[in-house]
């Protein structure tokens, strides 16, 4: 029984092996001492974005919550103006994204700079920002989307059968082409 005590007032803010964290920024409604947040989201695996978004929307809510699991990073969720702008602006070099967002994004974002911390995050920001330029980002969309155009008019007119055709899966098939050659160089009007 005082093993079960100790172990309690250990784990009651953080479960067990995870990082700690300021025991003033609320945990979610169904966090647990020891397991967290564990059991609620196994419990409700596929509504558990519903789960978080009801916690975020909650009028208990103030400007963070922690979800925690056992032996993983904590999750620090926040939907304030104020937060996110001291975040992802005023005290950057603080909010690392950490192991579990490299880990699982690495495919994707391989070290760019949507998925590098520190030092490195830095440089390649230093980089971007003398490349991408309002005028620059404006004139390379133009291109594209004007490059791209002359496909997408050749694709309608093949389609142009006297038949139905889905306009908004044409245009959603454009839009997100368009965007992967802006954001990755790749570009395949896909059909």
């Amino acid at each position: 029984m005082c093993a079960g005590a100790v172990l309690y007032w250990k784990y009651k803010d953080d479960p067990i092996g995870a990082i700690k964290v300021d025991k003033n920024v609320k945990r979610t409604s169904f966090h647990l001492p020891i397991i967290g947040s564990l059991l609620a989201m196994v419990q409700d695996i596929d509504n558990s974005i519903d789960l978080l978004s009801q916690e975020l929307n909650s009028p208990h809510f103030e400007r963070a919550l922690v979800l925690a699991v056992p032996f993983s990073e904590p999750r620090i969720m926040i939907h304030d103006p104020q937060s996110i702008e001291y975040i992802t602006n005023t005290n950057f070099e603080n909010y690392v994204k950490g192991t579990f967002t490299n880990s699982r994004m690495q495919d994707v974002l391989g070290n760019g700079i949507f998925n590098s911390d520190g030092h490195q995050w830095y440089t390649q920001r230093k980089l971007t920002a003398k490349i991408m330029t309002n005028r620059n980002f404006k004139l390379y969309i133009d291109t594209v989307f004007t490059d791209n155009i002359s496909i997408l008019l050749l694709v309608l007119k093949d389609l142009a059968q006297n038949v139905p055709v889905d306009m908004h899966d044409i245009f959603q098939r454009y839009f997100m082409d368009s965007f992967g050659k802006i954001a990755y160089g790749v570009f395949t009007f896909s059909f």
